[in-house]
């Protein structure tokens, strides 16, 4: 069976250091990793965000206003493959087989910023995985087929709901630097972790996400939003799948969340109410 885990950008860069990146994180869960692979027999998709590293740039070299002139998304693709290439890299010295797929040479993105992708595309990702190598994915720009800006930031967020969709996959794991869902801010002093969100309640507004939970109704912000938004997409596809958002900076709860052993998550689950 198969395993998605997306590590935040969060966890394996410092978002409040620009084009910081935390060597130490990536060497740890390269071990929690390659301890996992010696015991299991799941088969696992690496999936990353850009942290410092694409979301600084994209800022600081303004590609969306000025269209994303075709030197700066050099730079900016660049500089995501290399932040993947430390990741695999920590993994082959930890004796795991990796390679990194790069998202902008296999996806695109069509009207309604759908992604776009053929046969071969998945067919390449599982050959990999018939073949005990483990494929590394991330949020990238990629080519963007409508519209006069030519290319458009694909998160990976949206590769790890998409490839835990088509590759029916048992787990599909977020690993961010918090513990899960909160019913508000996690650093609000009377913020409370939500253990189960069902994602066939949510509504969305422009800014949060409503739902209801235990009778309650309770609001989510920022990246947290468009997470679980991204995932909206594949609704009718993972009911059977277990969704997991936990936290990935905590030593250990990687390895635990992919052998299902306890720790504090949210759990996302589709259901009809």
């Amino acid at each position: 069976m198969v395993i998605i885990l997306k590590l935040g950008g969060s966890i394996i860069t410092d978002k409040s250091k620009p084009m910081k990146i935390r060597y130490n994180v990536i060497e740890r869960i390269a071990k929690e990793v390659r301890e996992f692979i010696n015991k299991n027999e799941d088969k696992l998709v690496i999936i990353h965000g850009g942290g410092s590293i694409g979301h600084y740039l994209v800022w600081k070299l303004r590609v969306k206003e000025e269209g994303w002139p075709p030197l700066k998304y050099s730079i900016i693709a660049h500089e995501m493959l290399k932040l993947s290439s430390i990741i695999a890299n920590a993994f082959i010295k930890e004796g795991i087989p990796s390679i990194v797929i790069p998202p902008h040479a296999i996806f695109s993105l069509g009207e309604n910023l759908v992604i776009k992708y053929g046969a071969q595309t998945i067919n390449i990702i599982k050959g990999y995985l018939d073949r005990n190598i483990i494929p590394i994915l991330y949020g990238d720009a990629v080519i963007y087929e409508k519209g006069n800006t030519k290319f458009e930031i694909l998160s990976g967020d949206d590769i790890a709901w998409l490839l835990a969709s088509v590759l029916g996959a048992r787990k599909l794991l977020f690993a961010t630097s918090v513990d899960g869902v909160y019913d508000k801010h996690p650093k609000e002093k009377d913020a409370k972790l939500i253990k189960e969100l069902n994602l066939r309640s949510i509504k969305f507004n422009e800014k949060t996400v409503s739902s209801k939970n235990n009778g309650k109704y309770y609001d989510v912000t920022g990246g947290m939003m468009n997470k679980l938004k991204a995932g909206m997409k594949y609704i009718n596809s993972l009911k059977d799948t277990e969704i997991l958002i936990f936290n990935g900076l905590i030593e250990g709860n990687i390895y635990k969340a992919l052998i299902d052993k306890p720790i504090r998550y949210t759990q996302v689950k589709i259901k009809f109410e």
